[in-house]
């Protein structure tokens, strides 16, 4: 796991925040949960009332819901298919209730269309939550250019529906409370997170400063003297070495002050500059280091370097001037 990953796992520990699928979870079981209730309120209501006439559809809606609840906590991967399904059966029970002859497109039909609104947009996102929130809205607006009813549907005596409205009410509010959780917990985490990585970076900038510095002085110290030992009498064979150590340890210098570069760039802070170099000196250096390797392996490493190209380089006043003039070749020694 990425030190990113458990960042954000650890973020998440602290502050206690659900999921989007945890809180899809929750929203479900409840809306469930209060299908149950509200079953059971005209299970109540069809036996009390209407000498069990509706026991029947209320049953259903108990058993329906209880079963669907115990699925999703089996398997709530398949949360996805089970809102639709949800959803689908709230848009049936909107229709039946607004072309139902002794009921109509009262207060409880307008909380189903939030609940369908609500269900649709945070659980399935914006396509099926527009495509939902328009079939469940059309409703109340066909009911007037259609004349079939449905009948069989008995409303409930005020006390009951007051008590069915407020528990449609309470789901509305708490899957706020539980959609708010996750928006705000999310953006939370996510200012917590650029707070931390921004520290990282900074961290990581200091650190690369730091080191660069601390690796500058010695090589400062190695070049120095390689310098003073070239500028001794000393033979040619010697006089080769201590210039390829001298060529080395200035391309390890450049390589630090690229990596103090870098910090620069970061904080836009690089400024670019022009520097003449003799191209002949740089491939003698640059193969002086490959030749040591090569002959730890065997082999032979020459590097020919035409006479045209020797004494230019690159000057800022003047311009580039090269050409491909030098080759290297390897044999086996």
């Amino acid at each position: 796991m990425s030190n990113l990953k458990r960042l954000a796992l650890y973020l998440n520990n602290q502050l206690g925040s659900a999921s989007l699928p945890d809180a899809q979870l929750r929203l479900f079981t409840l809306m469930l949960g209060a299908n149950v209730v509200k079953g059971s309120i005209y299970w109540y209501d069809a036996v009390v009332n209407h000498a069990g006439d509706g026991t029947g559809r209320a049953i259903r809606l108990i058993l329906t819901s209880i079963l669907i609840i115990f699925i999703l906590r089996r398997f709530p991967k398949i949360i996805y298919w089970g809102i639709h399904y949800a959803v689908l059966g709230t848009i049936l029970h909107i229709y039946y209730r607004v072309f139902n002859q002794a009921i109509g497109a009262d207060v409880v039909s307008l909380q189903a269309i939030v609940m369908v609104v609500i269900s649709s947009f945070y659980g399935l996102g914006k396509r099926w939550g527009t495509v939902y929130t328009v079939i469940a809205a059309a409703s109340v607006i066909l009911v007037h250019y259609i004349s079939y009813r449905f009948t069989g549907l008995h409303p409930l005596p005020q006390n009951l529906n007051d008590i069915y409205i407020a528990i449609n009410w309470l789901v509305i509010l708490l899957s706020h409370v539980y959609f708010h959780g996750v928006l705000f917990g999310n953006l939370r985490e996510s200012k917590l997170l650029s707070l931390r990585l921004a520290d990282v970076a900074e961290a990581k900038s200091n650190f690369l400063s730091t080191m660069s510095h601390e690796l500058r002085t010695p090589l400062n110290s190695v070049i120095g003297i390689a310098g003073l030992l070239i500028s001794d009498e000393s033979n040619a064979k010697q006089k080769e070495q201590l210039d390829m150590l001298k060529f080395s340890a200035e391309g390890l210098l450049t390589l630090i002050n690229d990596i103090l570069d870098i910090n620069k760039l970061d904080s836009g802070k690089l400024e670019l500059e022009s520097t003449s170099f003799s191209l002949d000196t740089l491939l003698g250096g640059i193969a002086g280091g490959m030749e040591f390797k090569a002959h730890e392996k065997g082999l032979k490493f020459k590097l020919s370097v035409s006479n045209k190209l020797k004494h230019f380089g690159y000057y800022p006043q003047a311009g580039v001037i090269g050409c491909n003039c030098f080759s290297a070749l390897f044999s086996a020694a």
